[in-house]
């Protein structure tokens, strides 16, 4: 697998992006930067996306995407829970607000195909193998482990909290994509909303270790711009002690899975 982040960070400017990963240029995991990182000819590669969760800047980007798909006469399939599928059309798809791409524009012909998720039940999606593994986060979340043709497997969390461990053992991925939004000194902060800061990265690390043996790459996204360097010196601390590979991605970072 080919994996590029469009999105690193819990911010939106012209060199940083909302959450956003592309596997193989066809496959999109959350939308948060999903029109506004890849030019019309990548968006129109994109066949699937999976959402995690409904929260803005993982969903905001579907509203361009969706009419420039539009223009197009393309569509893309779009994963989510019924819950997520809800509250994305009421809010920023809402007809009153823009354009419910999961109806029309024409009725018979939408320009997203809803597919329902469920926790722990594995679908196929294109080539790939996918189980949604629900994390614990402020609302409910599924992040997906995929598992391509050749048996390699990448894990992304989506947003979760601390303990969050427990849950990721469910998975077992050669990359594992999580979050890090905040510093140690914001501890607190990320308890209260359903985030992770190192020092709860490293406890979930060992959990994950006791539970599977082993710590797979692991890369961090959704940080937050105005905790990066903190975080960057506290994440290397918790590599250390590890003895992990732990890394801050960053925008159009390249993995290969």
């Amino acid at each position: 697998m080919e994996v590029r982040i469009l999105g690193a960070h819990q911010s939106d400017a012209i060199d940083q992006h909302f959450t956003t990963i592309v596997v193989d240029a066809t496959l999109a995991i959350d939308a948060g930067s999903i029109s506004s990182a890849l030019t019309r000819e990548e968006q129109l590669r994109v066949r699937d996306i999976l959402l995690t969760h409904q929260h803005w800047d993982h969903v905001k980007d579907l509203a361009g995407f969706g009419f420039n798909l539009m223009g197009a006469g393309a569509t893309a399939a779009i994963y989510c829970t019924d819950q997520v599928q809800q509250v994305i059309r009421t809010t920023l798809l809402n007809s009153q607000y823009w354009i419910d791409f999961f109806a029309g524009p024409n009725p018979n012909h939408p320009v997203f195909v809803p597919r329902r998720v469920e926790p722990g039940i594995e679908i196929a999606v294109g080539a790939y193998r996918v189980v949604p593994i629900p994390v614990n986060h402020s609302v409910p979340t599924l992040g997906y482990q995929l598992t391509d043709p050749s048996g390699h497997k990448l894990y992304y969390t989506g947003d979760n909290g601390p303990g969050c461990g427990e849950f990721w053992s469910a998975a077992q991925p050669d990359v594992l994509i999580t979050e890090c939004t905040f510093s140690n000194v914001e501890a607190d902060v990320a308890a209260q909303h359903g985030h992770l800061c190192p020092i709860f990265l490293q406890e979930s690390l060992e959990v994950y270790r006791a539970r599977q043996g082993y710590i797979p790459r692991v890369i961090l996204v959704h940080v937050n711009p105005l905790h990066e360097e903190r975080i960057q010196l506290e994440v290397d601390e918790v590599a250390r002690r590890l003895h992990a590979a732990i890394e801050i991605g960053r925008e159009n970072m390249l993995l290969t899975v």
